[in-house]
């Protein structure tokens, strides 16, 4: 096995979810399950469909291809901090609304910080590699507001190219330097960033 697919798959054990203090139900949550309802997920989980403008449209979870150097370079900057030196692939992690899968459940916002520092440690270790946290604008974090500095997705490229609906809810994107891709749509195991961010590292 390849030295990063060790860095980053051996120590996975520790992401299991050990936190166990359950969260009240408020008006907020039932809110949310409200706007859940414009969204359903297929049978076999590995579609969305949903309501927009009132039309109904579908998207699959997975996601892959290749976009525009221009795209490329617009959601690079937008995702980088200035000061960072440049990368070659690029993890997003993208947050669009509170939803009930995203509300609800045992981890609390110590437990969830966690389980994402310990992704982004592994990949951080591998060269020309960068981590950033972008959310909708006006978007309620909830117990997501711990993790990191979650920056606006000011001109909503996230939304427009990826996660067209906000209650898809949370949702990740590897994006290497010459364009290529994968994303996945909805709540996920931290196991799939890892495994996805190392067929595009792979790739780049």
């Amino acid at each position: 096995m390849r030295p990063f697919l060790l860095i980053l798959f051996l120590p996975l054990f520790f992401l299991l979810d050990s936190c166990k203090t359950t969260q009240s139900s408020t008006n907020a949550e039932h809110t949310v399950i409200e706007a859940a309802e414009e969204v359903r997920l297929s049978p076999n989980r590995k579609s969305f469909t949903y309501m927009k403008s009132g039309q109904e449209f579908k998207t699959k979870r997975a996601l892959k291809g290749t976009l525009s150097p221009e795209l490329t370079d617009s959601l690079f900057s937008l995702a980088q901090e200035e000061n960072l030196p440049a990368s070659k692939v690029l993890l997003i992690y993208y947050y669009p609304a509170k939803t009930l899968s995203n509300s609800t459940g045992s981890c609390n916002s110590s437990c969830t910080k966690n389980k994402y520092k310990q992704v982004d440690r592994r990949i951080n270790k591998l060269e020309g590699t960068a981590v950033s946290y972008l959310k909708r604008p006006g978007a309620d974090l909830g117990k997501y507001a711990e993790i990191s500095n979650w920056k606006d997705d000011t001109y909503y490229l996230i939304e427009r190219n990826f996660v067209p609906h906000p209650q898809l809810g949370n949702s990740f994107i590897v994006l290497s330097k010459n364009g290529n891709y994968e994303a996945y749509l909805g709540e996920y195991p931290q196991s799939y960033v890892l495994e996805t961010f190392s067929r595009v590292y792979k790739k780049n």
